[in-house]
């Protein structure tokens, strides 16, 4: 008998948070996509946060496939953005 599947309808859409592994294990810590895909920073308060269209396109994009997709929902973004002076989310 197959048991049963709880299934949550999420209400907000769901953004991510683009880490390079390449640069990462180079630098050996988490290198994240700055806002806009303008770079890369090791501090996730500066990192950008993206929509899964962009996010997809970024990591889709890279040739050597080390580039990976956080998912990040609003609790967490918002922690991420109390120390930010200006919210940089990226808007496609």
């Amino acid at each position: 008998m197959l048991g049963h599947v709880k299934v949550t309808i999420r209400k907000e859409p769901i953004k991510f948070i683009v880490i390079d592994l390449e640069r990462s294990l180079a630098a050996k810590v988490r290198i994240y996509w700055k806002a806009k895909q303008r770079g890369y920073t090791p501090d996730i308060t500066n990192a950008g946060i993206y929509r899964l269209k962009i996010a997809r396109e970024i990591a889709l994009n890279d040739i050597y496939g080390m580039t990976v997709l956080m998912p990040v929902n609003e609790e967490v973004i918002q922690e991420i953005n109390k120390d930010r002076k200006i919210v940089k989310m990226y808007e496609d």
